[in-house]
């Protein structure tokens, strides 16, 4: 398998497929704890970016072009069952990126899932340039660091770092025009402790599609595909997501995860 794709477990004849795109300065590798969760007979596939896990001593990719036509090749030919595409803050992007360009090819995803990334009419450059510089930056990697122990590593920190900055780098220069080109369905989840990124910012991705489109409510924070790996698969698996027909929410003011099937439990959404 090219280097680009990482396979996380689940049969490589599956019936279903998702491909999980992780956040800046992330490896596919953190997508893994979501493979017991998931019914078994959906694929699970990480993308995995130069300078971070195996391919941490390769040179950084420097734009979204360049990591889509990497990527695109190398994953079509793994598209011959519906699949899904969730893209994790950063992953976001570059996710809504490889649906433009699988879209254009005839392959176009379920559905498009994005977790905790402003769309880019919601990311003004002056913010763009303050989330890259080194301070914002070791707040973000003090806030994945699953291990306190690499805390105190900084020959660990400082690979991370370069990452984090290569990635930020990545986010700082995106640009788009704003159109709604998308025709697949897209999905947007916040977290619901998230002061960074809110579900009023996920709606702003409504303009992005002329598909079906709808936001809903995760328990906890920015990272939430880590910390609730159960709840992120749960809503992955949604038959109406599969089906291509997540509920629209333009006439709703909530999440609407009434309509997802899922609804509420113990307090907690989802």
């Amino acid at each position: 398998m090219s280097p680009w794709l990482v396979e996380l477990a689940g049969p490589p004849l599956g019936t279903r497929l998702v491909v999980c795109i992780p956040p800046a300065g992330g490896g596919a590798g953190r997508f893994g704890m979501l493979r017991p969760h998931l019914d078994t007979d959906i694929r699970l596939l990480g993308v995995q970016l130069p300078g971070r896990e195996q391919r941490w001593h390769e040179e950084p990719v420097r734009t979204m072009a360049a990591a889509v036509a990497a990527i695109v090749p190398v994953l079509v030919p793994s598209l011959t069952v519906p699949y899904v595409l969730y893209g994790q803050s950063m992953g976001g992007l570059l996710g809504y990126e490889l649906a433009h360009a699988l879209s254009a090819l005839a392959r176009p995803p379920a559905a498009l899932v994005l977790a905790a990334i402003r769309p880019p009419h919601l990311v003004t450059p002056d913010e763009a340039r303050h989330a890259a510089t080194d301070t914002q930056l070791r707040v973000a990697l003090d806030a994945q660091l699953a291990d306190p122990a690499f805390a105190d590593d900084e020959d660990v920190a400082e690979l991370l770092m370069t990452s984090l900055r290569a990635d930020a780098r990545l986010c700082a220069n995106y640009r788009h025009d704003g159109e709604r080109n998308l025709t697949c369905p897209v999905v947007g989840w916040a977290g619901r402790d998230d002061r960074a990124v809110t579900e009023e910012h996920m709606r702003g991705w409504r303009r992005y599609t002329r598909g079906p489109f709808q936001t809903a409510e995760m328990p906890g924070d920015h990272y939430f595909t880590q910390t609730h790996p159960e709840r992120t698969a749960l809503a992955l698996q949604d038959p109406a997501i599969w089906a291509g027909r997540p509920a629209d929410d333009g006439p709703d003011e909530r999440s609407g995860n009434a309509r997802l099937g899922l609804g509420h439990s113990g307090g907690e959404a989802w």
